[in-house]
């Protein structure tokens, strides 16, 4: 270990610019540097910001019904070194990979931001195969234009180019090998990826032992290791069959707004920004899956014939109201433990689910019990009482937080009463 003395600069880690002054001599190297150094400052401040997803980069089903393609829309991220990665407008992204390339063929290197010898193009025949893909958009770099040359003789300047293009390039990476083939053709595919993403199994571990040992990480992009650099911004999970083409897209299973990563101090994996941005995309990775539930038959729809985990809280579309269709509570939860609904006023739903964000998922195979709450405002809109019919909901919450159903005199009420 070194030691320093109080106001001592310390330069070692230090960011090195050029220093510059009439009558230097500048050489393509020195440039190059500085270039260097810009990028070193920005990229701190990135990684200040945390790695992510800003806005935008929704990925979608290509429009050609079995067409090995997805459509990413425009959007911006933030990967784990502090670059910034940008989409200017929608793209079809073939998922394709060489023919004969490993699924977790190691990513190129990133070129160069000086002279070298130009990489030829990667060619083949293309293929893609059933399983389950991460999708993810990382940076690359290209070069644009030409400028003249001057000194070089009668060489040609090959790598002479006018720009040097900070772009972006997409990947795919097989997840397949994490799942049994009874769990890639079973119907609680989706939801087993985005427990395996989410580490739901090992949710638990940190409060059973605070000060043992910090264990390996279970989520499932952190087993990947070096499969899955960390210039990489994971966008969605894709389940590609050969006779059905995308099954499903989801994007909150690895999606995460952008959040710092955790510091090592041994309770920050729970208390981190972090934390609560997986804790989000659980919650939102449940919406979009039970809207596409939503999309077949959800009077019938079981939770357990889909689900093997819930988030802490989730909100569940409901039918009975003439013009709307949903999900019919008793059959949705069926064979899970719940309490005859109550009502809650419209001003607690904010606080009930932003309070579920730091409480753990449901294992709906672990005998567990849920809060039902239907909402005042909400109902008393789908019963044609105040105004135009609207689509009822019921809001789920795991019994492990606290009830929100106590009635208050004159603003929470039951079945409509004014008191309490």
């Amino acid at each position: 270990m070194k030691s320093t003395e109080l106001l001592k600069p310390i330069l070692e880690g230090g960011v090195r610019s050029i220093n510059f002054f009439n009558g230097r001599l500048l050489t393509g190297e020195d440039l190059t540097a500085e270039q260097a150094a810009s990028r070193e400052w920005l990229g701190r401040l990135g990684r200040l910001l945390g790695g992510g997803v800003a806005g935008g980069l929704t990925v979608s089903r290509s429009p050609v019904a079995g067409k090995p393609a997805v459509i990413v829309d425009a959007g911006l991220a933030m990967n784990a070194l502090g670059q910034t990665l940008r989409l200017t407008s929608a793209i079809e992204v073939a998922l394709l990979r060489p023919d004969g390339a490993p699924d977790d063929a190691a990513a190129p290197p990133p070129p160069t931001k000086d002279f070298g010898d130009c990489q030829p193009r990667e060619t083949g025949i293309y293929r893609t195969g059933n399983g389950v893909y991460l999708l993810t958009i990382a940076p690359a770099g290209g070069a644009e234009g030409s400028v003249p040359t001057n000194g070089l003789g009668n060489l040609t300047a090959t790598c002479a180019t006018r720009f040097l293009v900070d772009a972006v390039k997409f990947r795919l990476i097989s997840l397949s090998s994490a799942f049994t083939n009874e769990q890639l053709l079973g119907p609680k595919l989706r939801n087993l990826v985005a427990a395996k993403c989410f580490g739901v199994a090992n949710s638990r571990a940190l409060v059973t032992d605070p000060f043992g040992a910090s264990p390996a990480s279970t989520k499932l992009l952190d087993t990947l290791g070096k499969r899955l650099p960390a210039d990489d911004v994971p966008l969605a999970v894709l389940h590609w069959t050969a006779d059905g083409g995308v099954e499903f897209i989801d994007h909150w299973c690895v999606r995460r707004r952008l959040a710092g990563p955790p510091d090592e101090l041994v309770w920050s994996p729970a208390l981190g920004d972090r934390a609560l941005a997986e804790s989000e995309a659980m919650m939102l990775q449940f919406q979009d899956h039970l809207d596409d539930l939503f999309e077949d038959t959800p009077e019938t729809a079981v939770a357990t014939a889909h689900l093997g985990t819930l988030p802490p809280a989730g909100i569940v579309p409901l039918a009975g109201t003439p013009g709307f269709d949903g999900f019919h509570p008793g059959v949705f939860f069926k064979g899970v433990k719940h309490r005859d609904p109550v009502f809650i006023d419209g001003a607690r739903v904010g606080a009930l689910l932003r309070d579920a964000l730091r409480f753990p998922p449901v294992d709906l195979e672990g005998d567990p019990v849920l809060w039902v709450y239907h909402v005042n405002d909400n109902a008393m809109r789908a019963d044609g009482l105040t105004g135009a019919r609207v689509q009822p909901y019921a809001i789920f919450a795991s019994a492990e937080i606290p009830w929100a159903g106590e009635a208050v005199f004159d603003v929470a009420r039951w079945g409509y009463s004014s008191f309490s």
